[in-house]
């Protein structure tokens, strides 16, 4: 791997690192219909969240450039915590593509309940990581926007979530500010739930979860 696409692996994963929220664009909404830009039980949410990203040893079986990946969310009272693996492959100048392997369970409550700092050097070994309901995206670099955009087009990540048969995705990260827009078909490309047209933006903040 040449130094520039380590350069964009590194960018990418700094521009991850933060806490953000969606607090702005929730203020715009919150005097409207609730449903007016998605097809979920409960939309135009305010949603605080916090990501970890910090480079780890080698883990065997994986690139030497892996990263833990730490998220935690606060939605209004629901505060949730996940835990995982990324594994950055196909590198270059021009595109990041990342790999998520999920960390398993009995092993996520027990990290999760550690500082970041007290965090082994080896999480787990790579054969107890899963592949499984993680669909990968493949992340451009614009350098002339400075921005990050990745995409899934219909059908290349399927999923039975609340009935669905698969799942688009479509992302925008910059430095503060991030971009997600989910929609879910089912088996007759008919959208059941996800967001209408706009993508929910969460913008860097400086209070740490």
């Amino acid at each position: 791997m040449d130094r520039s696409g380590l350069d964009t692996a590194t960018r990418l994963a700094t521009y991850l690192t933060g806490s953000f929220s969606n607090a702005e664009q929730y203020k715009l909404n919150e005097d409207q219909d609730t449903q007016s830009n998605s097809l979920n039980s409960v939309s135009d949410i305010h949603a605080l969240v916090r990501l970890d990203i910090l480079p780890l040893a080698t883990i065997a079986g994986l690139s030497p450039f892996t990263f833990f990946f730490r998220q935690e969310i606060h939605i209004n009272k629901i505060h949730m915590k996940r835990l995982r693996v990324l594994e950055l492959v196909d590198i270059s100048h021009k595109a990041t593509r990342l790999r998520m392997h999920l960390i398993p369970k009995q092993q996520t409550e027990f990290l999760l309940t550690l500082s970041i700092q007290e965090l082994p050097q080896q999480i787990v070994d790579a054969t107890m990581l899963s592949t499984e309901e993680c669909c990968n995206v493949t992340y451009y670099w614009y350098p002339e926007k400075n921005v990050f955009i990745g995409e899934l087009l219909p059908r290349q990540c399927l999923t039975r979530l609340n009935g669905s048969a698969y799942l688009t995705v479509f992302e925008q990260i910059a430095e503060g500010r991030i971009e997600i827009a989910e929609k879910f078909f089912d088996d007759q490309d008919q959208q059941v739930f996800g967001i209408r047209e706009i993508p929910y933006i969460y913008l860097s903040i400086a209070t740490q979860i």
